[in-house]
């Protein structure tokens, strides 16, 4: 359907599995590890593309419930994933095999009564599924 969400799924090739992001990130759009020049001026991207979902902040269940829904703990901290993704049009979705990591707790996320501010969740080698 016309669902405009950004969603997870465990596993690669996951796409009947996918669900809703609760709360939903900001989506940094696909990034790539590096942007040529070429000499008439054009860009073009190298390497394999990547993601990042923010969050300016989330309570401790709320963090709790998004690593769970990712797979994602201090023992496993990097898992295989499907994602919906805006593509960066930022109006078309798109579904790719990700690895997720865990937010890194020590320079990213600072805890104020209960709250962790400033979640950065990484998604690498993001690959189209056709």
């Amino acid at each position: 359907g016309c669902n405009m969400a950004f969603q997870v799924a465990q596993g690669h090739d996951n796409v009947a599995g996918l669900t809703d992001v609760t709360p939903q990130p900001r989506h940094s759009g696909l990034l790539y590890p590096r942007v040529i020049v070429a000499a008439d001026g054009s860009k073009y991207y190298d390497g394999q593309p990547y993601a990042e979902w923010r969050w300016d902040y989330l309570t401790k269940a709320a963090y709790e419930t998004m690593k769970a829904q990712l797979g994602l703990s201090e023992a496993t901290p990097s898992v295989p994933v499907t994602v919906r993704l805006l593509l960066n049009d930022f109006a078309t979705f798109a579904n790719f095999n990700a690895t997720a990591y865990l937010p890194d707790m020590g320079q990213q996320i600072e805890q104020v009564r209960g709250k962790f501010l400033d979640i950065v969740l990484v998604l690498r080698q993001l690959e189209v599924i056709a």
